[in-house]
């Protein structure tokens, strides 16, 4: 094997090792970050973000903010999304108002 040819093949083990073994890009930890909004939840946290539960709202409007963001997904669906962030831990609250279900942002 000649220099030039070793030289070749060295070159193209560290370009492999790059890709390989590279180091966590920005696109790659924005789309785990919590800026990335994908999803039925993804789409819950944005409407958070934008302040849409400083007051107290339902799920059919929630669901209507949802579709008005191009999030579209199934009553069901959108209640166990609210349900599960209205936990202890969760960045929502619920509690009921003349029988009716109502999510606000946690203080």
């Amino acid at each position: 094997m000649t220099d030039k040819e070793f030289a070749a093949v060295l070159q193209r083990l560290d370009k492999l090792e790059k890709a390989v073994f590279a180091k966590e890009t920005k696109a790659m930890a924005s789309a785990k970050g919590s800026d990335a909004y994908t999803g039925l939840v993804g789409g819950i946290r944005l409407i958070i973000d934008k302040g849409f539960f400083d007051e107290d709202r339902g799920l059919s409007e929630i669901r209507t903010e949802l579709a008005g963001n191009g999030y579209r997904y199934s009553v069901q669906a959108v209640h166990t999304a609210i349900s599960r962030l209205s936990k202890a831990s969760g960045p929502l609250v619920a509690f009921k108002e003349n029988g009716k279900k109502t999510y606000a942002k946690r203080k």
